[in-house]
C-alpha cells in the first residue's frame, strides 16, 4: 500500500476531523500512473517539528512524528480553478466554502489513528509502504 507524509499539525487536524483536505504544489501520482492517485493510503507524520508549537501540543497530546500514524482513503485530487468554478462532484461542493492555498487539493475520508504507530522514515510524494517491513520508503512520485 501507498504512504503519503504530512507534517503535523495538519495530520493530527485529519485525523481528528477538523479538515477533511489538504494543500499541495503538485498532483499525487504512483509509477505508471496518467491520473492522479485516488484509494488509500497510510499517513506518515513528518519528524520536523517546525510547524508544531507549544499550542499544538496542548492540543494534540497523541501526535508523533516520523512514523506512520493513520490509514485513510484519497478521495479526490482536484487542482484550485476547478474547486473555485464549480467542476467538482456535488458531494464535495464544500471545497467550495473553503480556501486554498494550492495549486491542488487532496481530499480524504475514512481517516483512522492507527493503535501503534509504525516508526520508519518518510518520503516526498506518495511512496510504497509495507507495515511489516520498516526499511526506507522507495518514492514513486
Amino acid at each position: 500500500m501507498f504512504a503519503l507524509t504530512i507534517a503535523q499539525p495538519t495530520l493530527e487536524q485529519l485525523i481528528e476531523g477538523e479538515i477533511r483536505s489538504i494543500n499541495r504544489f503538485r498532483r499525487l501520482y504512483c509509477l505508471n500512473q496518467t491520473e492522479p492517485f485516488i484509494g488509500p493510503v497510510f499517513l506518515h507524520a513528518a519528524k520536523t517539528q517546525e510547524r508544531f508549537h507549544s499550542e499544538h501540543a496542548n492540543k494534540y497530546p497523541l501526535a508523533e512524528f516520523g512514523c506512520v500514524v493513520a490509514e485513510a482513503v484519497i478521495v479526490g485530487c482536484f487542482n484550485v480553478s476547478s474547486i473555485e468554478s464549480g467542476n467538482i462532484p456535488a458531494e464535495l461542493n464544500w471545497l467550495t466554502d473553503i480556501t486554498h492555498r494550492g495549486p491542488f487539493v487532496l481530499v480524504f475520508d475514512h481517516v483512522t489513528r492507527l493503535t501503534n504507530p509504525i516508526r520508519t522514515a518518510g518520503s516526498l510524494g506518495l511512496w510504497e509502504f509495507d507495515p511489516n517491513q520498516t526499511a526506507a520508503p522507495l518514492n514513486l512520485s
